[in-house]
């Protein structure tokens, strides 16, 4: 699941070098999403399997910090290489890489799973006021965090001074 995950939203990151319109950029950012909702709760559910109760909060704290921090340095090299060689190459230069390790490693044989623990019903999960106290906080850093990701670069450009020579938002002005 993971590996397909990676490839879906390579190939979408790629194919966003070659968007014509605001419209297509959009839904191949949109498949970006996509790709990415396959592969968070896969590798959730590696860690889960692969790391005691004891510790698999941490764990999961730390590959959650992972993704945020990772997004952050993504933005910024994104913009760093769409300063350097425009943004429709910069597309290509970064998908590339995540089509041959997903491409590497879709023929992996999946791990041994663990015998699994009892499941719990999920009405049974929305009576524990720390799950449900868990979700509510998870969405508001979700916004919090995709906010700066939509927002963040256009902030820069607006009200920091930063300049990208071409940009896509440019190309789309009054359309």
């Amino acid at each position: 699941m993971i590996s397909y995950g990676v490839l879906f939203w390579s190939g979408a990151t790629f194919i966003g070098g070659l968007a014509a319109s605001f419209r297509s950029l959009l839904m191949t950012r949109a498949m970006v999403g996509v790709g990415e909702a396959a592969y968070s709760p896969a590798a959730s559910a590696i860690i889960s399997e692969s790391f005691s109760r004891r510790i698999r909060a941490r764990v999961q704290g730390i590959f959650d910090l992972g993704m945020f921090i990772g997004g952050a340095a993504g933005l910024a090299m994104g913009a760093i290489l769409a300063e350097w060689v425009g943004w429709r190459p910069a597309f290509f230069v970064v998908g590339i890489p995540g089509l041959l390790l997903a491409l590497a490693i879709v023929r992996l044989p999946e791990a041994p799973r663990a015998p699994s623990e009892k499941n719990a019903p999920i009405k049974e999960l929305f009576r524990i006021p720390g799950y449900v106290l868990a979700l509510i906080s998870g969405w508001f850093i979700a916004f919090a965090g995709h906010s700066y990701v939509i927002w963040g670069t256009e902030f820069v450009y607006r009200y920091k001074g930063g300049s990208a020579s071409d940009r896509p938002a440019h190309c789309w002005e009054g359309s």
